[in-house]
């Protein structure tokens, strides 16, 4: 009996020895930035500042936005990914350090972490690290130059044409609603389908085809998705944990499709000078494994159709709501239609205000609303007395930048001519970068860029875009997103130019 109660008591003592071990660690980690005299956010004890992220669900740019606005007097504060002390980047300067002119001590993501686990996911060009980034980049760089942008403007020209016709047929006389997000969704994988890997997805007219399943299947927002990819992002730590996939349930089709593709390649012996000739000449010529072949036909898919789809369904929502501006572009795109009696390539160009509608569409819904590094190797910050230690995660806010009143007085009001030649040299650099920063900025930003302008410019001399009782303004985000993920859709009415008074 005494035996008995001895052994209880001995293992009650130990349990509280172990739970007051733990409270006391937990404390003594979330000091971290107080001991080195760093201005930090008040963290949860067990999930750190990420407790919004994995339990309230906030949208990932709303996250950053008020993480940022917490920080607000100060160029960095302190936060915690779960337990790993990190830091939430705030003064221009401070960033173009780290993403530019410091970029050897920053030249990795924290996204996606490290370990084997899933090389689709972590072995892309987006997500891999030195030295593999580098060589993946030099290989890729040469897709996007002017002269293979204007060799594929062909290809997008003629899906533009196919999705007015599109347009068209279910216009009639009097105009219909349409949901933007998935419409430009699936017209994007077209663009990218065909202008990347020589695939005509026929995704427009038949939304159950499969390559649209499967893109829908990356962006849905069921909450197990939505929780995959914001821990792949943000808390890569709990990759291997839960055994996550960034690619999903569609890491076998993207297997397909790269093998595909490669082997039509090689048997019609046609070089297009786009990603599968590019990946030809990876797996030829450096000691790559196949799945990170796979990877790079994975992101380039996946960032592609997301990026411009997302933005032009966005550009095209905001005309609606603001009829002024929209007759102001189009007043542009008809002089430049007329001029040159088609968008060419280099008439694209003359679009000036057009790019501002898009540029101020991007300021208010950046595609990747934050950034994030690793520090490599111990890092003295210029004018101050501290170093950021090696292995430490850093955060930048891009939509905290872009709606600070600072930076961009009235942030959020729809306002173009924010970007015009008269007014953007007042856009203090570093604070608006919605395709990022630096060596890693986005390579595929002049593709999107080119794909939206001619997306816009054919719609606006086709058809006006207008409010309709299911348009909801101004936007409510799906919680649990990292991108900008609409709740109810994007829905206008659009109505054939030849109907409209």
């Amino acid at each position: 009996m005494l035996f008995g109660l001895s052994l209880y008591f001995d293992l009650l003592l130990g349990l509280v020895t172990l739970i007051i071990s733990v409270v006391l660690y937990l404390r003594y980690n979330m000091s971290y930035w107080e001991r080195h005299g760093i201005p930090y956010i008040k963290p949860n004890l067990l999930l750190g500042n990420f407790d919004e992220l994995l339990i309230k669900r906030v949208p990932t740019g709303l996250f950053g936005q008020n993480m940022y606005e917490r920080g607000a007097g100060h160029p960095m504060v302190g936060i915690w990914a779960l337990q790993t002390p990190s830091l939430l980047i705030r003064d221009p300067d401070l960033i173009k350090n780290i993403l530019v002119k410091d970029f050897n001590y920053f030249c990795d993501r924290y996204s996606g972490g490290d370990g084997d686990f899933d090389p689709v996911g972590r072995k892309n060009l987006f997500m891999t690290n030195n030295p593999h980034w580098k060589t993946l980049r030099t290989h890729f760089s040469p897709i996007f130059t002017g002269n293979k942008l204007r060799n594929v403007y062909q290809i997008m020209m003629e899906i533009s044409d196919g999705l007015t016709d599109y347009y068209k047929e279910k216009c009639g006389q009097d105009g219909a609603t349409f949901e933007l997000k998935d419409l430009y969704t699936r017209s994007s994988i077209e663009v990218i389908s065909s202008c990347m890997f020589g695939i005509k997805a026929n995704s427009i007219r038949d939304p159950d085809c499969t390559i649209v399943e499967n893109a829908n299947k990356l962006i849905n927002n069921q909450i197990k998705r939505l929780l995959e990819i914001t821990i792949y992002f943000m808390v890569p730590q709990l990759i291997d944990i839960f055994r996550v996939q960034l690619a999903g349930s569609t890491t076998n089709f993207f297997r397909n499709l790269c093998w595909d593709s490669i082997k039509q390649r090689e048997k019609n012996g046609i070089k297009r000078g786009d990603v599968v000739d590019c990946l030809l000449k990876i797996r030829n010529e450096s000691k790559f494994e196949d799945d990170m072949i796979v990877a790079q036909t994975f992101i380039f898919f996946a960032a592609g159709f997301e990026t411009s789809g997302t933005t032009t369904s966005f550009c095209i929502h905001y005309l609606a709501a603001y009829p002024e501006i929209q007759e102001r572009a189009r007043e542009e795109a008809m002089a430049i239609k007329e001029k040159y009696g088609s968008f060419t390539y280099e008439s694209l160009s003359e679009a000036k205000y057009i790019e501002s509608i898009i540029q101020e569409t991007l300021r208010l819904y950046p595609p990747m609303p934050i950034l994030n590094r690793i520090c490599v190797k111990d890092y003295k910050v210029p004018d101050m007395d501290f170093v950021i230690k090696k292995g430490t995660p850093i955060f930048v806010g891009i939509m905290g930048m872009h709606k600070d009143p600072e930076y961009f007085p009235e942030p959020e009001k729809f306002d173009p001519d924010r970007f015009s030649d008269e007014r953007k040299a007042d856009i203090k650099p570093q604070t608006y970068m919605p395709f990022g920063e630096g060596p890693r900025i986005c390579i595929g930003m002049r593709f999107a860029m080119l794909s939206i302008k001619l997306s816009l410019c054919s719609f606006l001399t086709n058809f006006r875009a207008e409010r309709c009782a299911e348009t909801q303004f101004p936007v409510k985000l799906v919680l649990g997103t990292l991108t900008m993920m609409p709740e109810n859709g994007l829905n206008v009415k659009v109505v054939p130019l030849t109907s409209c008074k």
